[in-house]
């Protein structure tokens, strides 16, 4: 499991960054909080439904990612606009990295 942003994603002029994925706290407040210095925010979701909440604090925007029980923080500064929709384009990447099933190793023909 991961967040992935789509590939065809116009990122330029945004400075991204992805901290690494940690279990989500049972104080979200506090966890926005810690990492912002701001509570409030907007809450949303992903395109498949996972709860996004997006903090403005400085000249950033932060998502913070509820995927599962893990919990991913991006920071994006840049133009407001397209950080703000670059952060509603995130959502969580089932594409499996590895064989899991014997299925996988062909195709029904």
């Amino acid at each position: 499991m991961r967040l992935a942003f789509p590939p065809d994603l116009d990122c330029s002029g945004l400075r991204v960054t992805v901290r690494e994925s940690e279990p989500i706290p049972t104080d979200r407040v506090g966890w926005r909080r810690a990492i912002t210095g701001h509570e409030m925010a907007a809450t949303v979701a992903t395109p498949s439904g996972w709860p996004l909440s997006i903090v403005e604090a400085g000249p950033s925007l932060w998502g913070f990612y509820e995927l599962f029980d893990r919990g991913v923080v991006v920071e994006v500064s840049g133009d407001r606009a397209r950080a703000h929709a670059y952060l509603l384009a995130g959502d969580l990447d089932r594409a499996p990295r590895e064989v899991v099933a014997l299925a996988q190793l062909w195709s029904p023909t």
